[in-house]
């Protein structure tokens, strides 16, 4: 199993929703080919306050690479985006570093959690 968190960079970079899909496309099929019976475990772009300007690019991106995944067995997406999302709107900023980038222990507490319950839904 491949957990894998790209994308966001790229989208700050000026790729496309639509080239960031084609991206993740190709990754998945070489990993197809390469190893038997790999399923591959996207985690969503992050909502975070310092690329809040770029959000609607990356919620695209994200909405692309679910669509996917729900038609391929070997994909799964795991939404810890959501819940990244406060009350007002806005990325929770106690999620963050002082760079309001990159997580703290709070923002990868959450994501543990989402990733923990995706699998033990597998187990079931």
């Amino acid at each position: 199993m491949i957990f894998i968190y790209a994308g966001d960079n790229d989208i700050a970079d000026k790729k496309s929703p639509k080239m960031l899909l084609d991206d993740f496309k190709i990754f998945a099929d070489l990993v197809n080919k390469k190893i038997d019976e790999c399923l591959i475990v996207f985690i969503p772009i992050k909502p975070s306050p310092s690329r809040w300007r770029f959000w609607e690019k990356m919620k695209k991106a994200n909405s692309f690479i679910r669509d996917y995944a729900k038609n391929n067995e070997k994909v799964f997406y795991i939404d810890t985006a959501t819940s990244m999302i406060g009350k007002n709107g806005k990325p929770k900023s106690d999620l963050f570093v002082k760079d309001s980038l990159h997580l703290n222990s709070n923002g990868y507490d959450l994501w543990s959690s989402k990733v923990n319950s995706f699998l033990d839904s597998l187990t079931r």
